[in-house]
């Protein structure tokens, strides 16, 4: 597929806005981003803090992008490496921050909490967004798609139910705005666009997106991408 800003929803100005968020509690030193994409967060992580940074994903085509735009951008201190999120092997407190947008439900959520909390420092941070549902009575067309996306999707509120449980701090909560999804969908269907023209009507990808797209505009309404800064409960 063509190259897409982003993996999924989201925008440069609300991801500034939430690196404030965090920037307003702690100046960190050491910061893990996993699955960082093409590495937008990344590089206003970067742009943002002197932190040494280590953006992380599986798959090499998006770490090679993300380290030629580090160095084209001089920005030194923005590291890249290709692991998985559930194979990082850092030593206990590595890290003042790890962020990790959207990405946590791929190998459970509550697997991946587990797996990152002793890679933070005492007084480190976590942020993490993730879909949620915002009604009690979704859509079969809703259910539908996520169930094949995000099989264990749960309302905003359960989730942060289970963080307290797994003793964790929620320090600040979001909604990802509408406009965002819009804007996301938006550039996805130019991406459609592109691959009609080059490839023809019939390309697989296609009536996935256009499907994806009409979801939400249907739809949207019933479910969002939450973020959430949390914290280590003491």
């Amino acid at each position: 597929m063509l190259a897409m800003p982003r993996q999924g929803p989201g925008s440069p100005a609300f991801t500034q806005a939430r690196i404030d968020q965090v920037l307003r509690r702690l100046r960190p030193q050491r910061v893990l981003e996993v699955a960082c994409g093409n590495g937008e967060t990344a590089l206003l992580l970067a742009k943002r803090t002197d932190a040494q940074i280590i953006a992380t994903d599986l798959h090499a085509p998006f770490i090679d992008k993300l380290r030629r735009a580090a160095k084209r951008q001089g920005l030194n201190h923005l590291e890249t490496r290709c692991i998985g999120m559930d194979a990082l092997d850092y030593p206990p407190a590595s890290f003042d921050l790890i962020w990790a947008e959207g990405c946590a439900h791929l190998i459970g959520v509550e697997r991946a909490l587990g797996l990152w909390r002793p890679l933070l420092s005492a007084d480190g941070l976590l942020f993490l967004s993730e879909p949620v549902w915002l009604t009690g009575a979704p859509s079969a067309a809703a259910r539908t798609f996520w169930h094949g996306n995000h099989p264990g999707m749960l309302g905003r509120d359960e989730r942060e139910s289970g963080f307290m449980q797994a003793g964790w701090r929620m320090l600040e909560r979001s909604l990802l705005p509408a406009a965002a999804w819009r804007r996301y969908y938006a550039q996805l269907e130019r991406v459609a666009a592109e691959l009609a023209a080059r490839y023809g009507a019939h390309h697989p990808a296609l009536a996935d997106i256009a499907g994806e797209a009409a979801l939400y505009r249907a739809h949207g309404q019933e479910y969002g991408l939450a973020c959430w800064l949390l914290a280590a409960a003491r």
